[in-house]
């Protein structure tokens, strides 16, 4: 499959629903923690860059911000369509949003499926007002990826870890489980992080979280992360100084 269809394709169509049910967990889960409590209170308005079923909305809604969601999938925006928030179906490289329109963006698991994620932080920096932030959470790119099997004790990362790509199978996928039905883009931890400092957002907190991910799973090696947040801010600002976590003024 080449890149343009990779662009395009709806890789979720006709699993929303089952997505839905074995991932339902995620609104009560780690990475639902981490979205409230590094947002912050605020209000304006925020964006759930490829929000999929809309699983986080609750947690965006806390904050006292007013969520819209966008993605490209229409099967799962569908299902997000019964959480209540507004809605738009896009390409989260190619927004429908005017430059420094919006206060927040709020992204979750989506560098595993989007395939330019450097592309959707750059429009996400670019839809940001001044001072504007964003929070993103996902699966640890060093120990939950393709070439990384969780033993007992440990995870065992393959010299496969370095090359960052589309995968569309591998031993780790389990045969019911999501990479085996929508593949798995992976990046890198430095490729990763780097998508972020590229765009011109300033990192202000990054989390490693161990332990399950609000999917009925747990983590078989438990001292090591599971998932990574990432906090950061539009525009410069004092290094020290206190990130403006109710969005744009």
């Amino acid at each position: 499959m080449d890149r343009n269809d990779q662009d395009t394709q709806d890789r979720y169509a006709g699993i929303a629903d089952w997505y839905d049910a074995t991932f339902g967990g995620y609104r009560d889960g780690p990475s639902a923690r981490a979205i409230r409590d590094m947002l912050g209170p605020g209000h304006g308005m925020c964006l759930d860059l490829g929000c999929g079923g809309g699983l986080h909305f609750d947690e965006e809604l806390s904050t006292g911000r007013t969520v819209i969601g966008t993605d490209l999938s229409g099967d799962q925006l569908r299902v997000a369509a019964r959480r209540g928030c507004p809605l738009v179906q896009a390409d989260a490289a190619r927004l429908p949003f005017r430059s420094g329109s919006l206060d927040t963006v709020a992204s979750t698991f989506t560098h595993t499926d989007l395939p330019d994620f450097a592309g959707a932080l750059g429009e996400a920096a670019r839809v940001l007002g001044p001072g504007g932030v964003l929070v993103y959470v996902g699966t640890h790119p060093c120990f939950v990826n393709y070439a990384a099997e969780r033993g007992t004790s440990e995870v065992i990362v393959g010299e496969g870890y370095s090359e960052a790509g589309w995968r569309g199978d591998s031993p780790v996928f389990r045969p019911e489980g999501l990479r085996s039905r929508v593949d798995e883009l992976h990046l890198p931890l430095g490729e990763f992080l780097m998508a972020f400092i590229d765009c011109g957002l300033h990192l202000t907190e990054v989390r490693e979280m161990s332990g399950g991910f609000g999917s009925g799973l747990t983590s078989s090696a438990p001292a090591l992360p599971g998932l990574i947040a990432v906090a950061a801010v539009k525009g410069c600002y004092a290094p020290g100084s206190p990130s403006n976590r109710e969005g744009s003024r």
